[in-house]
């Protein structure tokens, strides 16, 4: 093996094997010259921690997890973007990530100005149902595909907040 270049070291010319590291971490992947496959690719460190996966120039699991981790672990972010999908990370204690102050930061803001958020895509739902004259019923839709009582109840306490009072709707 040579020298660390950006997170890889390097293999010499008739190398068997790959290796990369990530802090004290050094991961070793046997090449194997018959099959032609190499190892997964490593994505730049500038996109490490991006708030959408979509982002990353290489998209796969280990690269995933990876960016994951950082956000979890290094930046304290439990949501992530996936596209339009928001990923959550169940940090097991409670957060204080959901004030009305929150609340307030999120509404108004397009879906991709501020971090990931579970009030960002509250707030981009009541837009598009604003914006298509939907009614609230529909709006109830989105619940189906949050299985997180949590989520559940914070969309509850945004409803609460934007929706007409005749209208508020509750999360089930």
């Amino acid at each position: 093996m040579g020298q660390s270049k950006g997170g890889f070291l390097d293999g010499r010319k008739n190398s068997t094997s790959v290796a990369t590291r990530i802090k004290d971490l050094i991961r070793e992947y046997p090449i194997d010259v018959q099959s032609n496959q190499l190892p997964f690719l490593r994505n730049p460190d500038i996109l490490v921690g991006e708030n959408d996966l979509t982002a990353l120039s290489y998209l796969h699991e280990p690269a995933v997890l990876h960016n994951l981790k950082v956000r979890f672990l290094e930046s304290n972010h439990i949501y992530t973007y996936c596209g339009i999908v928001l990923v959550a990370i169940n940090p097991y204690e409670q957060l204080p990530i959901y004030g009305q102050d929150v609340i307030y930061a999120y509404s108004g803001q397009n879906m991709g100005d501020m971090d990931p958020h579970i009030f960002a895509v509250a707030e981009e739902a009541y837009k598009q149902m604003a914006r298509h004259n939907v009614g609230n019923d529909s709006f109830t839709k989105v619940s189906v595909e949050i299985h997180v009582p949590v989520n559940t109840k914070m969309l509850d306490n945004f409803s609460q907040l934007f929706l007409p009072p005749p209208e508020n709707i509750l999360w089930s």
